[in-house]
């Protein structure tokens, strides 16, 4: 058998390998998660956003609230499988496998076969990169997007006009899904024009300008969009002024930290930002605004405290060299003990491998500075914004491959009997290991998001009793948390224990008065005891705040005719004909009994 034919047997056994342990991880969590059902609310809400792509749905009349390329990529999916989600999911599971041959590739571009064969095998049983596959994040299209480009730029890079132009629109489609991208290709840009190009006009402009043509092609295109549907020219998303302000103000850790005044949804999320805004300047807000204000009050921390925000640098350095649990999203805290026990090749022993293996590269002046290069982009993003486990997995694969060039060349130099230099390279691992001890939440930290998510789990299953014991657990641990008062209200007005419910939703508005949520639930708690004042003043504020409550119209509506006030009603009924022209025959037929 010729080594081509070895290599492509391996390749094979490549891809079936990681595709197995994927599935199997998947099909084992089926039946022994608790959690399984109910993923996170980010997983929710780009599947969400998905449909409503795909119905024709949800608010299309304003700018993206967030990046919009995996929800496409969902939607995309979605049709191809008819709507079956477990297609997609195993879709995505063979999209991570092939990242795996991916990364074998790039190895072997970059390094040797024996490098290469590391690498994939390392990518194949990474914990964190098997969770993500089987979570479906953007995550796993990312790393795709990652690697290809890596690809593409190995060796001496595009030569033609065509290829640069190309180039130029993986990096646009990859920068719709991850803003570091942007940060590569400054970087990619002046590493060319100063290694590749010398400074020579006519090269720079033969490459860079089909280059920056096919980015502005895809960036430039989602902004004129926004333009048209949003009414203002908003780069991206709307969400880049609230990202850089919870990375960067007096209480930021580094990690991500859910502001307490917004809902943890993503929907509360891009209302409750606006309402705070406009409670603070006392006027309307555009989208626009929005992003400026909370902005503007990230660089005015910046630039009033340096010292603070000097070591909120080191610690965003901090957790993203380590690894910390408090950069993690809660279904990854709540995997910990799989991650235990499978997590074999740890995120704190790959770091300074790869770091070890990058010195070295560099010391020899191998060709990996376009590598190099990605991670210095995810680097300086996390910097600019905040550090999660989740963001940071995007550049995983090359971490991977510098970590078995790493141990290819430990290995070389106990061969060559080099140990001097084999111990200070272990030495350094070990002092990196010593300093930067993996960190876990506190107990009551974790038994706190345990018990709040065990109170949506059963949620989901309509055991509402069993529910409002892990909510009411967990604000045993936390009292003041909003979230879990509104779920055991909720659960309370489940359970028909309607003063219960009152009392906890107003309670929770003492902490976010804006929360429409919790006034909607309010409002139908005042419907069920009969107190029909409240309820009117109730559902009116919730329609101060959200003029497009849908929910809220219609109980309005519905009081108003129940009092025989038609007038009052009726331009409630109009309001919801205008949202949702379908519902008119409907609508129709219940205002026509008003009398």
């Amino acid at each position: 058998m010729n080594d081509r034919s070895q290599e492509r047997n391996f390749i094979i056994f490549l891809f079936i390998f990681a595709l197995a342990l994927r599935v199997g991880y998947w099909l084992y969590l089926q039946h022994n998660y608790f959690f399984y059902a109910n993923p996170g609310e980010d997983v929710m809400y780009y599947k969400n956003w998905a449909k409503a792509i795909v119905f024709g749905e949800g608010n299309s009349a304003e700018s993206f609230s967030g990046m919009p390329l995996f929800p496409y990529y969902l939607a995309v999916l979605f049709r191809l499988t008819f709507g079956h989600w477990a297609a997609v999911n195993f879709f995505n599971l063979v999209l991570g496998s092939l990242n795996c041959v991916l990364v074998y590739v790039l190895a072997k571009k970059l390094f040797s076969i024996r490098t290469a064969v590391i690498a994939g095998l390392l990518a194949a049983t990474n914990f964190i990169l098997i969770y993500y596959d089987w979570l479906m994040m953007p995550i796993t299209l990312l790393i795709a997007l990652t690697l290809v480009i890596l690809i593409a730029l190995s060796g001496d890079g595009p030569v033609t006009k065509r290829n640069w132009f190309l180039l130029g629109v993986f990096l646009g489609l990859a920068s719709l899904g991850d803003g570091k991208f942007l940060v590569f290709t400054a970087l990619l840009t002046a590493y060319f024009i100063w290694r590749k190009f010398h400074f020579s006009l006519n090269k720079t402009l033969n490459a860079i300008l089909p280059l920056y043509l096919g980015l502005i092609l895809i960036l430039g295109g989602v902004t004129v969009r926004n333009k048209i549907v949003g009414g203002e020219w908003v780069f991206i998303t709307s969400q880049s002024g609230l990202s850089l302000f919870v990375g960067n103000n007096p209480e930021a850790t580094g990690a991500y930290e859910h502001p307490g005044f917004m809902r943890p949804s993503h929907e509360g999320q891009d209302l409750d930002q606006r309402l705070f805004v406009e409670q603070t300047v006392g006027h309307p807000v555009s989208q626009k605004d929005v992003s400026n204000f909370y902005r503007q009050k990230a660089i005015s921390f910046i630039t009033a405290q340096p010292l603070e925000y000097i070591k909120l640098l080191g610690k965003k350095l901090d957790l993203f060299a380590g690894d910390h649990e408090q950069s993690q999203a809660i279904d990854l805290i709540l995997q910990r003990d799989y991650k235990s026990m499978l997590d074999w090749n740890s995120y704190r022993l790959i770091f300074p491998l790869a770091v070890l293996g990058i010195f070295v590269c560099l010391i020899k002046k191998k060709n990996t500075s376009l590598a190099i290069m990605m991670v210095a982009a995810q680097l300086v993003f996390s910097l600019i914004y905040f550090v999660t486990t989740r963001h940071r997995a995007s550049i995983l694969p090359v971490l991977l491959i510098f970590e078995a060039y790493s141990l290819n060349w430990l290995a070389e130099r106990i061969h060559f009997r080099q140990y001097r230099v084999l111990a200070a390279s272990l030495l350094s691992v070990l002092v990196f290991l010593l300093c930067t001890p993996p960190r876990s939440i506190d107990a009551q930290t974790f038994a706190f998001l345990n018990y709040s998510k065990a109170g949506s789990a059963y949620d989901a299953k309509k055991d509402y009793q069993k529910a409002s014991q892990a909510y009411l657990a967990a604000l045993n641990l936390q009292p003041h948390d909003a979230n879990n008062l509104y779920n055991l209200g909720t659960a309370y007005v489940n359970l028909k224990e309607y003063p219960k419910a009152e009392a906890l939703f107003l309670k929770a508005l003492e902490i976010t008065p804006f929360n429409v949520d919790v006034l909607f639930n309010l409002g139908y708690v005042y419907e069920q005891t009969g107190e029909s004042e409240k309820v009117g003043k109730t559902y009116e504020q919730v329609l101060g705040y959200a003029p497009d409550s849908l929910d809220a119209h219609f109980r309005i509506a519905n009081l108003y005719q129940n009092q025989g006030q038609c007038n009052e009603a009726k331009p409630h009924f109009e309001a919801i004909i205008r949202q949702k022209p379908i519902l008119k025959p409907e609508i129709d037929k219940i205002s026509s009994t008003c009398n």
